[in-house]
């Protein structure tokens, strides 16, 4: 009932608005019908008299389906977006991610893993579209033009993502090695085990691409410099508090959401940093040590208070919010 009456909803919304009319959303057109039909009759099915119902019966169930009923509702309290913006933000980052291929890969495997790994891998999916959802939300003005947004992103982040489990470092290589073994373990082929083990790392993609774009770099290398900043700052130990956050109701879910996305922009802002004032034919571990020898002090000092509160067991808002501060004490202006 509550899936029925979700759908119901989000597709009056959405047959209202512009979203139907956008020629990003041309695929989901085509998607319904047969596929023999799809080269010969495409001027027929955009002609068709239910072309923008069809259209939003497609992208609703997909949305509801693959990002769960509570979507909509946590995001539009979290970023006060509505139906439109996050659905389109929704679409382009599964077409940057590549989430619907992956998702294939994953649901062939029914009968030949346990159903718990499977589902474990989709909710892995789930996650990161959800953040990189956000992120789009929080990060471009609407209307977002889709088209152009996904081709912005899209091949970067793939290359990107291809060579991530060679860039990370420390913490978060080990994180990902374990992740990697554990489904390795469960049956799961090493190419698709690799592809799903380094999605938790691959939302920074975006703000690498941000970087790469704006200041004409190699997505690879920023995400490189990224990654070894992550390790030497105790960022990553730092990220995984701040996810642990309680988020027992609205405004605890929203201080976390936050924190994290200011975090993560913070971080990104270093890494800019970093290679704006390093040389480029060196090593990542020396740039960042030539950055941090710049300005010995801050840095110093900012390093001891991450690691005063990396060393307690737990870590509430109010230490975590400090730790922000500290963070970005680094940054100059």
């Amino acid at each position: 009932m509550l899936l029925a009456y979700t759908k119901i909803v989000l597709a009056a919304q959405l047959l209202a608005s512009e979203l139907p009319d956008d020629p990003f959303m041309r695929g989901a057109l085509y998607r319904y019908f047969p596929s023999k039909m799809r080269k010969t009759y495409r001027t027929e099915m955009e002609a068709h008299p239910l072309r923008r119902e069809i259209i939003v019966t497609q992208i609703v169930n997909d949305m509801v389906n693959s990002a769960g009923i509570t979507f909509f509702h946590r995001l539009s309290q979290e970023t006060s977006a509505s139906v439109e913006e996050l659905a389109r933000a929704h679409l382009v980052c599964q077409s940057i991610y590549g989430a619907p291929q992956l998702v294939q890969r994953i649901n062939e495997l029914d009968n030949q893993i346990p159903a718990d790994v499977q589902t474990g891998m989709r909710l892995s999916v789930r996650a990161l579209i959800e953040r990189a959802s956000r992120w789009m939300v929080n990060n471009r003005r609407p209307p977002l033009d889709s088209e152009a947004t996904a081709d912005h992103f899209r091949a970067d982040i793939q290359r990107v993502m291809s060579e991530l489990s060679t860039l990370l470092v420390g913490v978060q290589a080990d994180e990902f090695k374990a992740r990697q073994e554990q489904l390795m373990g469960r049956g799961v082929a090493e190419d698709l085990a690799t592809h799903v083990a380094i999605l938790p790392f691959a939302y920074s993609g975006l703000e690498v691409v941000e970087i790469a774009k704006r200041d004409g770099l190699d997505a690879v290398e920023v995400a490189r410099v990224h990654a070894t900043l992550a390790e030497r700052l105790g960022l990553s130990q730092l990220a995984a508090k701040i996810a642990a956050l309680p988020r027992e109701d609205r405004w605890q879910t929203m201080a976390r959401a936050s924190l994290r996305d200011d975090f993560h922009a913070v971080h990104a802002a270093l890494t800019a940093q970093v290679l704006a004032s390093t040389q480029a034919d060196v090593p990542a571990e020396t740039r960042v040590a030539e950055w941090e020898s710049g300005d010995s002090v801050v840095v110093t000092r900012a390093t001891a208070t991450i690691d005063e509160i990396l060393a307690g067991d737990e870590a509430d808002l109010a230490r975590l919010s400090v730790g922000l501060r500290v963070i970005r004490t680094m940054l100059t202006a």
